[in-house]
């Protein structure tokens, strides 16, 4: 469902204008995907008037349209072990307004975006954001770590990811599969559904920093990566178009982060190798990766898990700071089969 458009006008450098009047970017509705869709508009106009302040204006539109992920339930029903192993679809309804040519651009939190395998084959990432803080957060108004956390408490998120390596520190916690947008989550806290919270850092930064602020009043606090590896790809908004518009993926050209794109593909190869491991649920099986540069290069860690957290596997590998793309996607696929080996075929039966 296609929801009010919020226009604004930007300028695009000759190069790109020719027979592109208007570009329409698509966005889920909620407050936190307004805000990400505003920053990569704003990026957009920002660096086309950097590179040329000469060429006609075009417009932009902001249209929001409604995910299958922001209409679930907030609480889902509990289990004896309440994980999640259903799929939250945040992309599918953009993706498909892509296809149709409703909109010329997705923009998503890359985390969402499935693996290749289970992803539409006419789409392309055309641009990544600069990272921001790709870590996790405990939300609560009662402890900052997860070693804090009262005995058998309820820990709310819609993560497989996160509750599988929860799990695996603090198996005496009973995990909440919360769904819905991040508002809707903070909500079920502020009832008291649940005790805290686990949340991605940046995606609460990022309404924080919104003018739409006072949704945030709650305490949160980091969670080293030790203890939980970030998600593939978080912290990074992707910016998504058709592989066959050329003249999008050129405009998109000018606010793509290489850093990130290179941390990306690598994290996205890993996760398209374990993602073909045989499952028993529907949706990736509960594994991190997350490439970190530093004097030394880039530092890969990936690690992989049983959805009940009782069994893990990890690797790290590192490549040098100049390296390519391809490069970068030979790393990310090497960890993964890596995993995979390491795993056997054996690792998730009777696990889902």
């Amino acid at each position: 469902m296609i929801a009010v458009k919020i226009v604004a006008l930007f300028l695009l450098p000759t190069c790109t204008t020719n027979a592109l009047s208007s570009i329409r970017i698509g966005t889920r509705p909620s407050k936190l995907a307004m805000v990400q869709a505003k920053k990569i508009q704003q990026l957009l106009h920002d660096a086309i008037q950097a590179n040329d302040s000469t060429s006609s204006p075009i417009r932009s539109e902001i249209v929001p349209i409604d995910a299958a992920g922001d209409n679930n339930s907030p609480v889902a029903a509990s289990q004896d072990v309440p994980l999640a192993m259903k799929t939250v679809d945040f992309t599918g309804a953009l993706d498909d307004a892509l296809t149709d040519g409703t909109i010329d651009v997705a923009v998503h939190s890359l985390k969402d975006i499935p693996p290749s395998n289970r992803w539409k084959d006419d789409l392309v990432i055309g641009s990544y954001s600069e990272r921001e803080d790709p870590l996790d957060v405990l939300v609560s108004d009662e402890c900052s770590t997860l070693a804090g956390l009262p005995k058998n408490a309820r820990v709310g998120s819609a993560s497989i990811r996160r509750q599988a390596q929860l799990l695996s520190h603090r198996p005496d916690v009973k995990v909440v599969s919360i769904r819905g947008n991040v508002i809707a989550r903070l909500a079920a806290l502020e009832r008291g559904d649940v005790d805290a919270l686990i949340l991605a850092a940046a995606g609460l930064e990022r309404l924080s920093r919104s003018e739409s602020n006072d949704s945030i009043s709650l305490p949160y606090h980091r969670i080293d990566a030790d203890d939980v590896l970030p998600g593939v790809g978080q912290g990074i908004i992707a910016a998504v178009c058709r592989k066959d518009d050329h003249k999008t993926l050129s405009l998109l050209n000018f606010v793509d982060n290489r850093t990130s794109r290179i941390t990306a593909v690598a994290e996205r190869a890993f996760l398209n190798v374990v993602d073909t491991m045989e499952h028993e649920w529907p949706g990736r099986p509960p594994c991190a990766a997350y490439m970190s540069r530093d004097d030394k290069g880039y530092l890969f860690r990936g690690v992989l898990l049983t959805p009940n957290g009782t069994k893990k596997v990890e690797t790290s590998l590192r490549i040098p700071i100049k390296c390519s793309t391809s490069e970068a996607f030979g790393l990310g696929t090497k960890a993964g089969r890596e995993l995979r080996e390491k795993a056997g075929t054996s690792f998730f039966v009777g696990a889902g």
